[in-house]
C-alpha cells in the first residue's frame, strides 16, 4: 500500500461544537494524498463519537481513543503512527482552507527546511460568526530577524508548518508530556536546532479561531510548571543562539525574545506561588538575576514589573511579607471588582 504524502494530525478533546467543521476542511483539501489522523484525548462530550462517524466516510482518517493525557501526548502519539514522510497539526477547534496542504506540496521539499504559513486569527463574534483581527507572520522576510522574532513569539505553534518525520524520529523531537502551557513552543524550539532554514511560504490558509468561551484556554498552571518552562526555553534559546539560527541577531531583538518567553514565565510562577511554595519560587526566580537585569524590558504592565522588583531586590527574610502582600493585594481587588459589579 502506498503511503500518503503528508499526515495531518488533529488533537481532539471536548470541541463537539467544532469538530465537524476542522475536520471537513481538512478533507475539503485541493490536495488529496494524505492521511488524517484524530486522536481523541478522553473527550466526555460527543467529540470521540463524531471521530468514529467520519471513518465510515473517509478511508484516509485514522481514528485513536486514549484516557485524557493532554494534548502534548495526543500530538505525540498522531506523529507515533503517522505514516507520511512530512506532517502538519490542525486544532480541532480551527479549520483551513481548500489550499493549506497544497500551498506545502507547491514547494520544494527539503528535510533540512522547516516551511511556515501564514496565520489567519479571526474572533468569533456573539453570533458565532468569524472576523479577522490580524494574520500572524505577516512580516518582511527577507528581514530575517524581524522574521524569527515574529516566529519565536507569537508564531510559536505547531500548527501551519510541516515537519520532517524522519527528523523528528532521529532526533527524538517530541512534545513535552510534562507541560501544559507553551509545550508547543518548546517543541518548534527544538525543531528548529536540527533544521538549516526557515522558510516563510505565502499561503495565509489557516484559521485561528478566538473563542468567546475563553475557558478552552484559561486555566490554572502551578508555579514550578511556569519555572520549568522557562529553564527549559532558556536551555534552548542557549543552543538555537550556538547553533547559528540566531547568530548576530541584533539586542534588541533577543531582548524581546528572552523577556516574552523567558522572563514573563517567571512572572507568572510568582503569581500562582502558594503558601507551601512561595520561597523556593521566589528564589528560584531571584536566581535569575543576571538575566533579569539584562533582559528585563521596562513596561507600564505594573503586575510583571513589580514581581521582578521583588525578587531582585528584597533580602530572604523579606519573602514572606512578599508574599503576604501579594496575596492580600489579590484578595482585596477581587472584594473591590465584587463590590463595583453590585
Amino acid at each position: 500500500m502506498t503511503k500518503p504524502a503528508i499526515s495531518v494530525i488533529i488533537p481532539v478533546y471536548n470541541v463537539e461544537p467544532y469538530l465537524r467543521k476542522c475536520i471537513d476542511s481538512v478533507l475539503d483539501q485541493s490536495f488529496t494524498d494524505f492521511e488524517l489522523l484524530l486522536v481523541d484525548d478522553g473527550s466526555i462530550d460527543g467529540s470521540g463519537m463524531i471521530c468514529d462517524e467520519y471513518t465510515d466516510l473517509d478511508t484516509r482518517i485514522k481514528v485513536f481513543h486514549t484516557l485524557n493525557r493532554g494534548v502534548s501526548a495526543a500530538r505525540n502519539l498522531g506523529m507515533k503512527y503517522a505514516q507520511a514522510p512530512w506532517v502538519c497539526f490542525v486544532d480541532s477547534d480551527d479549520w483551513v482552507d481548500t489550499n493549506y496542504l497544497s500551498a506545502f506540496m507547491d514547494d520544494s521539499l527539503n528535510e533540512n527546511t522547516l516551511l511556515v504559513q501564514k496565520v489567519l486569527v479571526d474572533k468569533e463574534n456573539k453570533k458565532g460568526k468569524s472576523v479577522n483581527l490580524c494574520t500572524v507572520l505577516d512580516v518582511d522576510y527577507k528581514n530575517k530577524y524581524s522574521f524569527y522574532v515574529a516566529l519565536l513569539i507569537p508564531g510559536s505553534s505547531p500548527v501551519a508548518k510541516l515537519y520532517n518525520v524522519q527528523l523528528i524520529k532521529k532526533y527524538q523531537i517530541y512534545f513535552d508530556e510534562k507541560l501544559s502551557i507553551a509545550e508547543d513552543v518548546l517543541f518548534l524550539w527544538t525543531y528548529l536546532f536540527y533544521v538549516k532554514e526557515v522558510r516563510l511560504i505565502s499561503s495565509a490558509a489557516y484559521h485561528y479561531i478566538q473563542r468567546n468561551n475563553d475557558s478552552l484556554v484559561r486555566r490554572f498552571h502551578s508555579s514550578e510548571e511556569w519555572i520549568y518552562l522557562s529553564k527549559s526555553l532558556y536551555e534552548r534559546l542557549k543552543v538555537l543562539l550556538q547553533c547559528g539560527f540566531l547568530k548576530n541577531i541584533p539586542d534588541e531583538r533577543l531582548r524581546c525574545i528572552v523577556f516574552h518567553r523567558i522572563l514573563v514565565p517567571l512572572f507568572k510562577a510568582c503569581k500562582n506561588m502558594n503558601h507551601k511554595n512561595y520561597v523556593t519560587i521566589l528564589t528560584d526566580v531571584r536566581a535569575q538575576k543576571k538575566l533579569i537585569d539584562k533582559y528585563y524590558v521596562p513596561t507600564i504592565w505594573w503586575g510583571i514589573h513589580k514581581y521582578f522588583i521583588f525578587c531582585r531586590f528584597l533580602s530572604d527574610k523579606s519573602l514572606l511579607w512578599v508574599f503576604i502582600w501579594i496575596r492580600f493585594a489579590g484578595i482585596l481587588r477581587k472584594r473591590i471588582k465584587n463590590l463595583v459589579l453590585l
